[in-house]
């Protein structure tokens, strides 16, 4: 059997971080010294509290199954309780917060279910990648929004 990929697969490119990876790779054979300023750095060890944490809690019945589609209820409410104190925003976080494995998918599951082809996606330029190429495969337009650093500071950002 011959599958053939979705036609809406021809406008998204390769994985901007992969091919960031493959460049810092490249240097690197290439005897340069990189110093890597990822968001993350999961080449860093937790600490032991945090090691011993994860020990004690792999043997509970509930550790090896799914997590829960509705989220963790203590979670939510933290979360709603921050949105509240940090930016004056009532949620209730029952209905309007959802804790998700990676921002990917919630990204993705919003704009599947908000964006029409005939729509437009406002994409902060620099921005992170993925909200591009999840427009791109929705079919929306995309808008590109510079972010100015005078815009910014000054306080006066407007949209296009």
């Amino acid at each position: 059997m011959n599958i053939t990929p979705a036609s809406r697969m021809d406008r998204i490119t390769e994985y901007y971080f992969s091919r960031k990876l493959k460049e810092i790779g490249s240097l690197k054979v290439n005897g340069s010294d990189i110093i890597n300023l990822n968001i993350t750095s999961p080449h860093i060890l937790p600490t032991k509290s945090i090691v011993h944490d994860m020990q004690q809690v792999v043997d509970l019945p509930q550790a090896n199954t799914y997590q829960s589609y509705i989220g963790i209820d203590v979670l939510s409410k933290a979360f709603a309780a921050s949105c509240l104190k940090n930016y004056q925003v009532s949620l209730h976080s029952k209905e309007e917060i959802l804790s998700l494995m990676d921002y990917k998918e919630g990204t993705m599951h919003i704009s599947i279910a908000c964006l029409e082809r005939s729509d437009q996606a406002l994409i902060l330029d620099p921005g992170y990648p993925t909200y591009a190429s999840i427009s791109q495969l929705l079919e929306t337009e995309i808008l590109h929004y510079e972010l100015k650093e005078k815009k910014i500071i000054s306080n006066q950002i407007s949209i296009p």
